[in-house]
């Protein structure tokens, strides 16, 4: 059985390696081995530039997101807000809410939450994010958002890298086909008129 399954793999492998015309057949034409030679080229290039492209990209925003985590981090701070007021006046704010904090240097604060958490309640508490200059924050940037972003970092360096490559071989493809038709049309119209005689 496993003997089986090797043959069918090797069978596989030389249907794809004659597809793509590294075979010596003699029926091929010059327009066919062009054609070859820009797929492999442009394979060849996608498989050198990319991983280097993709790994400096992922590199550069990891590190940009480091730095950004520990900026973040040491000017951020939480602390408990209670509502003042709800809403703010404006139309469709029914999540806004005027609060008030003191930090914990003693400093007392007032602000403008457009988006509490849940239907804000004159008295109620609730946690936030503000930053040194006493001004309502997101929460600092999390490891896993850096992750993410040198992820996506790499995945764009990827597609960047491959889709001018992918491009020239779609041109080429396209212009070998018109000469592979053409060189099929003066074929045919030989043997048409080879035939009248």
């Amino acid at each position: 059985m496993r003997g089986h399954g090797l043959s069918l793999m090797g069978t596989r492998l030389d249907r794809l390696r004659r597809r793509f015309g590294f075979d010596r057949n003699s029926l091929r034409r010059d327009v066919d081995r062009a054609q070859r030679t820009v797929g492999v080229s442009a394979a060849v290039l996608f498989l050198g530039i990319t991983p280097f492209a993709a790994t400096r990209a992922a590199e550069t925003s990891y590190e940009s997101g480091l730095h950004a985590e520990h900026r973040e981090a040491a000017t951020r701070h939480q602390v408990t807000a209670t509502v003042l007021g709800v809403g703010s006046g404006r139309p469709g704010a029914s999540n806004a809410a005027q609060v008030t904090w003191i930090d914990p240097d003693g400093s007392h604060h007032d602000a403008d939450i457009p988006n509490w958490q849940g239907r804000p309640i004159v008295g109620q508490t609730q946690r936030i994010w503000v930053d040194d200059a006493g001004r309502p924050a997101v929460r600092p940037r999390m490891r896993s958002q850096t992750v993410g972003d040198a992820s996506l970092a790499a995945v764009g360096a990827t597609v960047a890298t491959g889709t001018p490559l992918l491009f020239v071989y779609v041109l080429a493809r396209r212009r070998y086909d018109r000469r592979r038709y053409d060189a099929w049309d003066t074929e045919w119209a030989r043997y048409d008129s080879q035939r009248a005689r």
